[in-house]
């Protein structure tokens, strides 16, 4: 196998009539975020689920029945072990590696392999067994659900567009194919996650009034991988035919947004950082008395229900370190009959969580070492790009590669802005674009460094050169004045 760099061109035109509902997916491994831009066009906005979030949580369950539990439902599931968590992870990923994904890693829920395919196999408590494409599939369902009726009448229902961690090679991408395909999905597009933040970026901070370009680091941090994508934005003009005949009419100034340069780490997170806190906090529990009938599996006395729990605490936790010095964590009925109270300090938590906070401010120095031309702004994307000490090694890194200070910008919603911006490049592959009857309104260039595919090719044979007196004398006669 050999790494290509594809570069990815689409021309996108951002606030115009769409034909149709086209819809923006942030398939995340812990929450799923639906953005959606209707048939009048316009600017995409997020769209709550059911019950008022305005996230999903990226879980699916099973009850003793074999009723299907899926977002929030799987997440208020007594049985904890009935509920795969972080099985978007699992696409794409040979059997031999199914201990990379955080849920199994962590929770140990029921997971096989298929000896012919060699791929990991979910099973359930009925003895159901559901490979990760069908359970993406129920995922994605149930996040784009809402918008069947909106999208009556178009062919092949809602747009949709999914975004994904840059990292994700061509076998995860196709995997998440065939699991659009089992949900009955229109997908139109797989983007990842730094390009469909920087789209929405380019929309909600155009260029000043004779600014010619500007160059940005979109910095992303996310539950379980981080990235920094450096960013160029100019314009220039495109020629577009309004009415689909003849030569173009009109000439129209178009924002075009490239990606210079992309780097990540794997294994770096808000859910690692929660794991390494619940994994204090259970300690403290234990040393007070603490425990539950049924090990942990990850090591201790904890059950599985409890350290789901203290999970959560420890999330909600991390949540107000990033502004406050101090947090409680708080378990009501940790287990039965003892509940579970402490206190933790931003001290302790950076403490416990320096490692994985080091591993991820590295992307961003990378691909500023790799660009010499230089940066004019930062932006920050993902719920924990908020973690005060990932902000302080950004900046110093930053510091380091360029010798200058910028400021962290957040002029995009760090939590929805993936998702908005898949919204847009749904709504925007359409046949007026493509065929130029309509104004592109932003020009997106991407670079993609994934694993195409195919066989190694042997090197080809050199060419045998010609001898050296007889290419001069052909040379010499060929060009000989008259």
């Amino acid at each position: 196998m050999s790494v290509i760099f594809a570069v990815l061109f689409s021309q996108l035109n951002v606030i115009v009539s769409v034909a149709g509902v086209a819809v923006g997916v942030d398939f995340g491994a812990i929450s799923t975020r639906v953005a959606v831009v209707m048939r009048d066009g316009g600017l995409p906005y997020l769209h709550p689920n059911a019950l008022g979030a305005r996230s999903m949580p990226s879980l699916i369950g099973f009850g003793d029945r074999g009723e299907r539990l899926v977002g929030e439902r799987a997440d208020m599931a007594a049985c904890i072990s009935c509920v795969f968590h972080g099985a978007r992870d699992l696409l794409g990923l040979p059997a031999t590696a199914m201990t990379r994904a955080w849920g199994y890693a962590f929770f140990k829920y029921n997971l096989t392999t298929v000896p012919e395919r060699r791929t990991p196999l979910l099973v359930s408590l009925t003895g159901k067994n559901f490979l990760p494409e069908e359970v993406g599939a129920m995922l994605l369902k149930e996040a784009v659900k809402d918008f069947a009726g909106e999208a009556a009448g178009q062919a092949g229902g809602p747009r949709v567009a999914v975004a994904v961690p840059p990292q994700w090679t061509q076998r995860r991408r196709q995997a998440l194919i065939d699991a659009c395909n089992i949900a009955g999905l229109n997908l139109t597009s797989i983007i990842s996650d730094h390009a469909a933040a920087a789209l929405q970026y380019g929309v909600e901070q155009p260029l000043r009034k004779g600014e010619r370009r500007r160059t940005v680091l979109i910095v992303g941090l996310g539950a379980t991988s981080g990235y920094a994508a450096i960013v160029r934005y100019s314009a220039y003009t495109a020629k577009v035919n309004p009415g689909g005949r003849g030569r173009p009419s009109a000439a129209v100034s178009v924002p075009y947004i490239a990606v210079k340069r992309i780097a990540w780490e794997e294994g770096v997170g808000g859910w690692h950082m929660d794991a390494l806190l619940a994994k204090h906090l259970a300690g403290q529990a234990e040393a007070g008395g603490a425990c539950s009938a049924a090990p942990s599996p990850a090591g201790g006395c904890i059950g599985p229900r409890a350290m789901s729990r203290l999970l959560a605490a420890a999330r909600k936790a991390r949540e107000v370190l990033s502004v406050n010095t101090e947090a409680a964590a708080q378990v009501t009925d940790l287990v039965p009959g003892r509940d579970f109270s402490t206190t933790v300090t931003r001290a302790q938590f950076e403490d416990l969580a320096r490692e994985i906070v080091e591993r991820a401010a590295k992307p961003a120095a990378r691909v500023l070492r790799s660009y010499p031309a230089g940066i004019d702004a930062i932006e920050l994307v993902g719920g924990a790009s908020r973690t005060p000490l990932f902000q302080a090694l950004l900046r110093q890194a930053v510091s380091a590669a360029t010798g200058r200070d910028l400021p962290l910008g957040r002029h995009v919603n760090t939590d929805e802005a993936v998702a908005l911006g898949a919204a847009l490049r749904a709504a925007n592959v359409t046949a007026a674009v493509k065929d130029g009857r309509a104004p592109p309104r932003a020009a997106l260039q991407d670079i993609s460094p994934f694993t195409l595919g195919g066989r190694r090719q042997r090197r080809a044979r050199p060419r045998r050169r010609r001898h050296p007196g007889l290419e001069d004398r052909f040379h010499r006669q060929r060009h000989a004045r008259p």
